[in-house]
């Protein structure tokens, strides 16, 4: 990503021969979408900390979720019990290749959607109070995050050690709740 400032610069310190070669350098980056514009330095320093965590997430990410604790050992935590709405919803977003699930609220209604599917029945009040319910149930067991902005929530399903120390998604996750 290459970064430009929009601040206004004095006309009596351009260069014009080099103005026109930086504004086709910077067409070509555009067309490839590389280029990101900021007003000031704190609008900068915004913009490239959350693109350089977003380029670390997608290159590094492992989609384990490591805890160091200090704390004694404790007994393992109880397997949670879904209510059927919450499962099917876990279930389907371990398949959706980002993990997401997006819980949106448009003139239309509520939309609760992953994978492709949008679980709500458009214009069923009470079937929409049963999605959103599935999403709170599974946020507040932990089992998906909020990564939402702007009007929108978008969870991730999250990915577990087992009590053995093993890689468990959720969708093994879910079936120890299952069996």
């Amino acid at each position: 990503m290459i970064y430009f400032s929009s601040e206004p610069v004095p006309p009596d310190s351009i260069d014009p021969v080099q103005y026109a070669a930086l504004k086709a350098f910077k067409e070509s980056l555009r067309k490839e979408g590389l280029i990101e514009e900021y007003q000031d330095l704190s609008e900068f320093r915004t913009k490239l900390t959350r693109q350089l965590a977003q380029t670390v997430i997608r290159r590094f990410d492992t989609g384990y979720i490591i805890v160091v604790d200090d704390a004694p050992s404790q007994a393992p935590r109880p397997t949670p019990v879904l209510t059927e709405p919450a499962r099917e919803l876990l279930v389907e977003a371990t398949r959706d290749k980002g993990g997401t699930v997006m819980r949106l609220e448009t003139l239309q209604g509520t939309h609760v959607q992953t994978n492709g599917r949008d679980f709500v029945t458009p214009g069923d009040a009470k079937d929409a109070a049963r999605w959103r319910g599935a999403v709170d149930e599974l946020s507040g067991l932990r089992l998906v995050e909020d990564r939402g902005r702007r009007g929108r929530t978008i969870f991730r399903h999250r990915r577990w050690l087992s009590n053995r120390g093993s890689a468990q998604t959720g969708l093994a996750f879910i079936n120890t709740l299952v069996d």
